[in-house]
Formats: structure tokens, sequence, C-alpha cells
């Protein structure tokens, strides 16, 4: 799969999460409160620091599945973006909450296969990098 496939791919996950959280969002809106134990505020709580943790998991998986840019360091660093832009301002639309999510794993996935190839170096031409096995020193 090609790059940019799998940067796309990233997205699309990015995607799914923000889905889940409006899902857990809505979960919160229509579960019926009662007094007893923390009530409606610990279930908000609870969601609320759940939900990095599940989305991080669910975007390790679907990664990991579908072929991503190293699920394991793209899905947390999606998830610490997608938080970071729902916490600023994209709480006001629900759309905006999908979009900052995928737009969160997307900049992940970019970041993360552009350091990859930063680390790596180009294959061909490159004069100091050793190609196969080199025994002088």
């Amino acid at each position: 799969m090609g790059r940019h496939r799998r940067v796309l791919v990233a997205s699309l996950v990015g995607a799914v999460v923000g889905v889940g959280s409006l899902l857990s969002t809505s979960l919160v809106a229509v579960v019926p409160c009662d007094g007893e134990g923390y009530g409606c505020l610990g279930l908000v709580v609870l969601v609320f620091y759940a939900y990095p943790v599940v989305g991080w998991l669910l975007g390790w998986l679907l990664l990991n599945r579908l072929g991503g840019v190293r699920p394991w360091l793209t899905a947390p660093l999606g998830m610490v973006l997608t938080v970071a832009g729902v916490l600023v301002g994209a709480r006001a639309q629900p759309v905006a909450i999908v979009v900052v999510a995928a737009a969160g794993f997307l900049v992940a996935a970019f970041v993360v296969d552009a350091v990859d190839r930063w680390l790596d170096g180009p294959d061909e031409g490159w004069p100091d990098k050793p190609h196969g096995d080199v025994a002088e020193h």
C-alpha cells in the first residue's frame, strides 16, 4: 500500500473514532441519571476519561488491521491531536468532532510517516548510507 493511501486510511480511522465520540456523547445524553453515587457528573467524567483510551485502542486496532502508518505511534498521537482539537473548540458542532478526529489522525499519520522516512533516508543515491554488508570501518 502506498504512503498516501496509508495516510488516508488513518484519516478514515480518525473519522470512525470521531463517530464513536458522537455515539458516546449521545449515550451520555440519553441515559437517565439517578441521584445515587456520583450520578450524571460521574457518567460524564467517566466518558470524558474513557474516550481517549477507547479511541486510542479502536484507532490502533483499525490501523493495525487496515495497514496504517505505524499504528502503535499514529494512534496515540492522533488521539492527542483529536482531544486537543475537541477541547479547543470543536465541541460546538457534532460534525466538527468527526472532522477534527479525521484531521488529527491524518496529521499524526503524516508526521509519523515523514519522521520514519527521514530516519530511514532514501534507498538509492545516498552516499553516506552503506548498501549491504560493509566490513570496512
